[in-house]
């Protein structure tokens, strides 16, 4: 068993806080987040917090744009270390969606975590407050920049 990278003091707040500004700006298809363009529907988006630091919006309407960072965990690219850090950062974010959230009502629903192809996983929440539904999707992947790297990717974007 590998045990999950370390959370230092203060970065569950910084995820829950990245997370909820997220989800209050996709509504507007996270126009209030838009950075440097990076193409003509791309754009640079602020850090989550010190682990998801590279962060990009793409699409420009509710029903097409995305919000997706991209972390190693703990720095390190080892598919069984990135394992353990999904599991750790998939219960940090059950913490973050499932705290009291005085700007919006919001009633989210886990779904259990779906086995891909090539080991990667993923989990999805979903708002059942809303219509359309936002959804944030975890993900495990094999980043091919980087053949047998591995790393997490956090997206929020419409459910259709």
């Amino acid at each position: 068993m590998v045990p999950a990278p370390a959370v230092r003091a203060g970065d569950q707040e910084r995820l829950c806080l990245g997370l909820r500004q997220v989800v209050a700006a996709w509504p507007d298809a996270f126009a209030s987040l838009r950075g440097l363009a990076t193409g003509p529907a791309g754009w640079q988006a602020p850090p989550l917090d010190d682990a998801f630091a590279r962060c990009r919006i793409e699409g420009s309407g509710l029903l097409t744009a995305s919000h997706a960072c991209l972390a190693r965990p703990g720095g390190v690219v080892d598919r069984a270390v990135a394992a353990a850090g999904f599991e750790a950062t998939g219960a940090r974010i059950e913490r973050c969606l499932t705290e009291p959230d005085s700007a919006a009502v919001r009633r989210w629903v886990r779904a259990g975590t779906v086995e891909l192809a090539g080991g990667e996983r993923q989990v999805l929440w979903h708002d059942e407050a809303a219509w359309p539904r936002p959804a944030v999707q975890l993900k495990l992947e094999e980043d091919y920049d980087q053949p047998g790297a591995w790393r997490l990717r956090l997206a929020t974007y419409t459910m259709r």
